[in-house]
């Protein structure tokens, strides 16, 4: 009688699990196409549109990296990125508004769109900046990559996404997925010496703004922050969105 009131415990336990889970994967992916607001930190990805390379080669991605310091830079702080031949992963954090607000004038028609959103109901400032830039960094990268090699239609699969992060458990996490990201989609064999991810970066200490500071302050040192990268492996609690 014991026996089978336990096995009976333990399956609605696990059922209970079971449904936490799916519950907040489901919560978790509505989440990936909300407002971004200020001073929040955001994992931002995308893949090319039915898996299509949007990279074809190194210029490629430093024509990229070039457009999203000129785009994004203003408005945000890039602590993590890694770009591979049909995807990206790029890590920022959103400045104050108040920063934000001082490049409103020099960014062309930016003050209409601000405008035009307020009209139909979009108040928040913040949002419409930084989600405007991105429209334009992505259209403006597309139609170069497009032109280059006589191709049309879109480039980038519909609606980047962007995942909240509000943890520094989850931030470290997701440096050293993304870090390791070459590695686990076979784009090289050793993700260390990957040329187009943050990971030297960190490694030599090149930083480049207040928020690579603070995740190279969540390592407690060069030999920590090696070893978090060889012995990671994705936890079932990371919640991190993988692109396949």
């Amino acid at each position: 009688m014991f026996l089978g009131f336990m096995q009976l415990y333990y399956i609605v336990i696990n059922f209970l699990l079971i449904k936490y889970k799916y519950v907040m994967r489901k919560t978790n992916f509505k989440n990936l196409f909300a407002s971004m607001i200020e001073e929040r930190i955001y994992h931002i990805f995308n893949q090319g549109n039915n898996k299509e390379d949007i990279f074809r080669s190194e210029e490629n991605k430093r024509y990229f990296m070039e457009k999203l310091n000129k785009y994004i830079g203003p408005f945000a702080d890039i602590g993590i990125k890694c770009l591979m031949n049909n995807h990206f992963h790029i890590v920022l954090k959103i400045k104050p508004y108040k920063i934000m607000a001082l490049q409103i004038p020099h960014v062309k028609g930016l003050t209409q769109v601000i405008e035009r959103h307020k009209r139909i109901g979009k108040r928040n400032e913040d949002s419409i900046i930084i989600s405007e830039m991105l429209r334009r960094f992505f259209m403006s990268y597309a139609k170069a990559f497009n032109k280059m090699y006589n191709r049309t239609g879109s480039l980038f699969r519909k609606n980047f996404k962007r995942k909240l992060i509000t943890t520094k458990r989850y931030l470290r996490n997701i440096l050293l997925y993304i870090h390791k990201n070459p590695k686990i989609h076979k784009f090289t064999d050793e993700f260390i010496n990957y040329p187009w991810s943050s990971y030297q970066e960190y490694l030599i200490g090149d930083i480049k703004n207040s928020f690579a500071k603070q995740i190279l302050e969540l390592f407690d040192s060069q030999k920590d922050y090696i070893c978090a990268h060889i012995k990671y492996v994705i936890e079932d609690d990371d919640d991190i969105i993988i692109l396949e």
